[in-house]
């Protein structure tokens, strides 16, 4: 994994830069997996847009394990849709 810096759009406010680390999921997808804006856990968002993927994990490995997971069910790239269904 690289270190990266993603700016996260955010509604409301400007967007908030985090430092991560940048992966590539099985379906070719880059995203970034950080610790959550909020403060609680790891999340994952996507790279391109910065649009939430995953939030609220205990550990890095846990979010990246469930982002793999979503990216195997949704292969349409559309996961900002379906964040209850592994949250």
């Amino acid at each position: 994994m690289k270190k990266v810096t993603l700016s996260i759009p955010l509604r409301d406010t400007e967007p908030v830069e985090v430092k991560g680390y940048e992966f590539t999921l099985p379906n070719g997808h880059q995203v970034v997996v950080h610790k959550s804006i909020n403060g609680y856990g790891w999340s994952v968002s996507t790279k391109v847009k910065g649009l939430l993927m995953v939030y609220g994990k205990k550990t890095k490995k846990e979010a990246v394990q469930a982002s793999i997971e979503i990216s195997e069910k949704h292969v349409d790239g559309h996961y900002w849709n379906k964040l209850k269904e592994v949250n």
